[in-house]
């Protein structure tokens, strides 16, 4: 099979371009979205041709039924219902990358943190905490964790054993020298200064309801591995938007903090014809 690329500054201008030369006979096969450089931001389809005179017609809706169901992907959202809308003369191909983007584009995603004050609550905090500290100062960031909180001798060990700084709250002169002071629990750095407040939460409470966790700035999802269907959490993250910022694991401190973003879930969607591991969002 001949594979062909095409580039255009997004996805549905390449698709067209690919159209306009090529007609129906295009099926995509990956997409990637390409960021910064001397070009710019655009978008790199691969795709093949097909002979129509074999081909079978295909059901567009049978199989986008497939999907929601071997993902426990909730039909109702707003994003399925317009795609199944519009969906009537899709391929196969185009369905799916429609469908991801439905599904993975709705949830907000939280990646700047501006203010130097950083407070973590939730489930096993102190771990996350600790993670989100490595994660920082592995990015370039002065970290320093706050003592005291609710497990200090904790979080004391934990700063020795990685090399963290930690200080105390009532060090204000110092504190101001650090890029991003941490603490576990408290909303404020005590005198009332702008924090930015995660919420640290199994992903399986996750999937209930985020209802309760929307107060904080960004949540941080936890035992992401235990997640056996993504599609419960998308569709509550879809349409509950508590901004998403990281995905952990816990249990051991050495496993990285990863950016929340697209690419993080589609290692976890069923049932797709797409090379999943070739697409870049």
């Amino acid at each position: 099979m001949e594979f062909l690329r095409l580039e255009a500054d997004d996805y549905e201008s390449a698709l067209r371009l690919a159209r306009e030369q090529w007609g129906s006979a295009v099926r995509i096969h990956t997409r990637r979205d390409l960021k910064g450089g001397r070009k710019g931001k655009g978008c790199e389809i691969t795709f093949y041709l097909v002979d129509l005179s074999k081909q079978q017609r295909f059901k567009t809706e049978r199989h986008l039924d497939r999907l929601l169901e071997l993902n426990a992907i909730d039909e109702g959202l707003d994003t399925i219902v317009e795609l199944r809308t519009n969906c009537v003369n899709l391929q196969e191909a185009e369905l799916e990358m429609r469908l991801i983007e439905a599904i993975l584009h709705s949830i907000d995603y939280h990646s700047s943190f501006e203010e130097r004050y950083l407070a973590v609550d939730g489930e096993e905090a102190t771990d996350v905490a600790i993670k989100l500290a490595l994660h920082l100062k592995q990015h370039g960031k002065q970290v320093t964790l706050l003592s005291g909180g609710e497990e200090p001798s904790i979080i004391s060990e934990h700063a020795q054993e990685h090399g963290l700084a930690i200080h105390a709250p009532s060090e204000t002169q110092v504190l101001e020298t650090f890029d991003h002071v941490i603490s576990i629990g408290a909303p404020t750095d005590g005198d009332g200064r702008p924090t930015h407040s995660f919420v640290a939460v199994d992903v399986q409470r996750a999937v209930q309801s985020v209802d309760d966790l929307t107060h904080h700035d960004s949540l941080i999802l936890t035992n992401f591995s235990t997640l056996e269907k993504v599609g419960p959490l998308l569709s509550i993250l879809g349409s509950h938007p508590a901004p998403l910022a990281f995905i952990a694991e816990t249990g051991q401190t050495e496993q990285p903090l990863h950016q929340a973003g697209a690419s993080i879930f589609l290692p976890k969607l069923k049932g797709f014809i797409l090379d999943l591991d070739a697409l870049s969002f």
